[in-house]
This record gives C-alpha cells, structure tokens and sequence, in this order.
C-alpha cells in the first residue's frame, strides 16, 4: 500500500470517521478538527470525480464546523453537522465494493 492510498484511501476515511465520532463522545474539538484534516485529501479527491464534484465541499465545511461546534459545546448539532460525511463515505464505499 503507498503513502497515497493511506493517506486519499480507506485508512484515512476509517480513521477520520473514528476520531470525528470519539471527539464527539469526549465532547474534544481538537479530535474532532484531527479527524477532518485526515478527511480533506479523501474529499478534495471527490470534488475532482464528476459524480461528487457538487457535494464533496459542502461536506467537508460541515465535517470542520463539527469541530467548531464542540467547542461551542453543541454536541447534537456536531453530531448532525457530522453525519453527511459518515453517509457519504458509506454510499463511496458501497459504490466501490459493488462496481464490477
């Protein structure tokens, strides 16, 4: 596996989906803002696909105001300001898994 695929690949969306969760559950905006630095070379790599172009930006704004949200100590409003990266990681993902 290179450096690129961990770091655009599934290890980075895995690792950024599981820090962005445990900075909401331990109520920490720096786990939470980690976790969506390691997702921008996943999302700026589907801005570049025709597909997700629209979408992948907005996404990821939200997955950093998450951060910003904790810090505000809005916990259910990061968790929801969270939830479109999760979903779209999980349809990239089952596009991926499904295509022949």
């Amino acid at each position: 596996m290179t450096i690129v695929e961990v770091i655009c690949g599934w290890p980075a969306v895995l690792a950024s989906t599981l820090l962005t969760v445990a900075g909401i559950t331990r109520r920490s905006a720096m786990i939470a803002c980690a976790g969506a630095v390691i997702a921008t070379p996943f999302m700026i790599f589907l801005f570049f696909t025709p597909r997700f172009r629209l979408i992948a930006l907005p996404v990821l704004v939200a997955h950093y105001v998450t951060a910003y949200a904790l810090r505000r100590d809005r916990r259910v409003v990061a968790a929801a300001l969270s939830a479109p990266f999760i979903v779209l990681a999980s349809f990239v993902f089952l596009l991926a898994t499904t295509a022949r």
